[in-house]
């Protein structure tokens, strides 16, 4: 019985070298022993990779975005999409004293037909960093590279439902850095989701394409920049995603993620 661990595939996909750049962007998608790595650095600011049309990963510097979406029906099946990005992003001058609020905010659909009590391994992956510039952080380790300003993240990973389900999951991370001297950051970010199937005959899907998107908002009369030349350009900082009504909050029930943190640097 294969079991499926979120963190594995990170781990396997970062095996070739990975120097600091200042923006990438990284689809990936797998279904069984099809693996698509889209991974790009310092080039182009979008990119997709699927399978078919059971599994897309998405991103686009542009508007902040990555979006990931599987949707895999019957038994020993094995899929997982993983959109992940990262820039550089440069404040003007005169931003010094003052707040610059980040965030990631994410949405998405969990849908489990067909249970029969067998077997069964699903979920979500989500990651948020800020580093000062230059903190030797890239696509690779930024989630375990020390000395993050903001990090937030969170997994979750089910098992073997009774009944079948059908979830939203609508969730925002948002920190604040009051901007001293250093006014250069790397950011980062990514959304995936992951099943095994095992024995489970019925289908799971997994809808997190209508996007995770990363906003910054920062006070009147400040601006800024990135390496990329597009990122946000076309993005309003987010708040919350509304539920529809009429969906059935079943199963796992609806899941709310809230952080947020002030973080003050001191200049140097």
């Amino acid at each position: 019985m294969k079991q499926l661990l979120f963190s594995c595939l990170i781990a396997s996909t970062l095996f070739a070298a990975a120097n600091a750049n200042a923006y990438y962007v990284r689809p990936v998608a797998q279904m069984n022993s099809v693996f698509s790595d889209g991974l790009i650095q310092n080039a182009a600011t979008s990119a997709s990779q699927n399978i078919g049309s059971a599994v897309k990963a998405k991103v686009d510097l542009n508007n902040g975005t990555g979006k990931a979406f599987v949707d895999i029906t019957g038994a020993n099946q094995y899929g997982q999409a993983v959109a992940s990005f990262g820039d550089r992003v440069s404040f003007s001058s005169n931003a010094v004293g003052t707040t610059a609020d980040f965030s990631f905010a994410f949405d998405g659909t969990i849908d489990v037909t067909g249970v029969t009590g067998g077997s069964l391994q699903y979920g979500y992956s989500t990651n948020y960093f800020v580093f000062e510039a230059g903190s030797g952080a890239t696509f690779a380790n930024f989630t375990s590279h020390g000395g993050h300003l903001i990090g937030q993240n969170e997994f979750n990973s089910f098992t073997n439902p009774l009944a079948d389900v059908s979830t939203v999951i609508n969730g925002i991370f948002s920190d604040s850095i009051v901007i001293g001297s250093v006014k250069d950051f790397d950011i980062f970010a990514s959304i995936g989701v992951f099943t095994s199937t095992q024995s489970h005959t019925g289908n799971v899907t997994l809808d997190f394409f209508n996007t995770g998107i990363f906003g910054i908002d920062v006070a009147s009369g400040v601006t800024y920049s990135s390496q990329s030349g597009v990122f946000l350009n076309s993005v309003v900082p987010p708040t919350s995603v509304p539920v529809p009504g009429t969906l059935a909050l079943l199963g796992l029930g609806l899941l709310v993620l809230i952080g947020r943190r002030r973080l003050v640097l001191s200049d140097k």
